[in-house]
């Protein structure tokens, strides 16, 4: 995607937030595209600025990843070297390891679909059907979103339910508090 201008803050509480916790940033670009499509308020500079900021966070913890590997690796090198261990730190640094890549994987489920959301609304010159963009990208798959984004395929309700209530548990395991809480008693979404 080509470079843009100074991106738009991301309305989100990132106060004290870990340097290796990105689910809040993550979830509030998602919320703002949602809130977009189903106001059918589509400002595509604005959801640009979003998907930037995104790939930002996203290179910042790739840095940190790379950083973190480094500190592993010497801190394996002094431990041949002294034929001693620190045990505490080398959990530490394995632990922060597995939070920066479990967080990388979860922005690329995310960015992915919203990326399809934005590129579509580009072709279609306005976003396509609003309940079927909506479902395609809470199925929290690329390819599912793409194909539902460009309406060949219609996805069961039993799919949509699972699919929804996947995506919800995940997000409420990351950021330990109800996820979208305008739905939470509509077990299908906001479909």
């Amino acid at each position: 995607m080509a470079e843009m201008g100074a991106p738009a803050t991301l309305a989100t509480d990132t106060a004290g937030e870990k340097e290796t916790d990105i689910y809040p940033k993550i979830v509030a670009a998602f919320c703002s595209l949602t809130r977009a499509v189903e106001g059918k308020s589509f400002d595509r500079d604005q959801q640009k600025s979003n998907l930037h900021e995104l790939k930002l966070t996203y290179k910042e913890q790739s840095d940190k990843l790379k950083r973190l590997d480094e500190t592993l690796t010497e801190l394996q090198r002094a431990a041949e070297e002294e034929d001693a261990q620190d045990e505490a730190r080398f959990a530490e640094i394995t632990r922060d390891i597995s939070e920066v890549e479990d967080g990388l994987e979860y922005w690329k489920s995310i960015y992915g679909t919203m990326w399809n959301v934005l590129r579509v609304s580009f072709r279609c010159g306005d976003p396509a059907d609003p309940t079927k963009v909506t479902l395609g990208f809470f199925l929290g798959k690329k390819d599912v979103a793409k194909r539902t984004l460009f309406l060949t395929e219609d996805p069961s309700v039993e799919n949509v339910d699972a699919a929804w209530t996947n995506l919800k548990e995940v997000h409420e395991e990351k950021l330990k508090r109800p996820f979208l809480e305008r739905f939470d008693n509509n077990s299908s979404g906001p479909l």
